[in-house]
């Protein structure tokens, strides 16, 4: 799938059950790049109003 039009080239999905569907799942372009993480005390951080701290990922 091209970078360009990654996300308006994906299909959509109108029932839940269908990201069950492997099908339906398609590889990101060979540029990108995905980061997992897990904030320790992200809930607590959220529920005092830090949402943007807790998701937001700053390249320095």
């Amino acid at each position: 799938m091209m970078n360009e039009n990654f996300y308006q080239n994906l299909p959509v999905l109108n029932n839940y059950a269908d990201v069950a569907d492997f099908s339906n799942y398609h590889a990101i372009p060979s540029d990108w790049h995905i980061i997992v993480s897990d904030v320790t005390g992200s809930t607590e951080a959220t529920g005092k109003g830090k949402f943007k701290e807790v998701n937001i990922l700053e390249l320095h």
